[in-house]
């Protein structure tokens, strides 16, 4: 499917970010970027979690699932993460694949 990184923060330890950059491109909408930030937008609102963005260029779009894993001040326990990793990356293909699935019908009703 393709890379997918953690982002953790020692100044931050509860907060972690899971990330899967640059999955779709503005040629995915015939280089619309407006079609594009529709698109991104429907599916950000139909899915748990993850939200998709646009980087600032317009040109590529990225998943994230931003969450707090652990007390303020506190790391997050293996056993928490552990817990929790299978659901967070079942969020994060489900957004992916709803992206994929709301551009092709978009492209395939044109």
């Amino acid at each position: 499917m393709g890379t997918f990184f953690f982002s953790l923060d020692t100044r931050d330890p509860e907060f972690m970010r899971l990330v899967f950059p640059n999955f779709k491109d503005e040629d995915a909408t015939g280089g619309d970027t407006e079609k594009l930030l529709d698109e991104v937008n429907t599916v950000n609102k139909m899915n748990k979690a993850v939200k998709l963005y646009v980087q600032s260029d317009k040109s590529k779009v990225s998943a994230a699932l931003e969450f707090f894993v652990a007390a303020q001040d506190q790391p997050p326990s293996q056993e928490h993460i552990n817990a929790i990793i299978e659901r967070s990356f079942d969020a994060m293909k489900a957004g992916i694949l709803n992206a994929r699935d709301q551009i092709k019908n978009k492209n395939d009703s044109m």
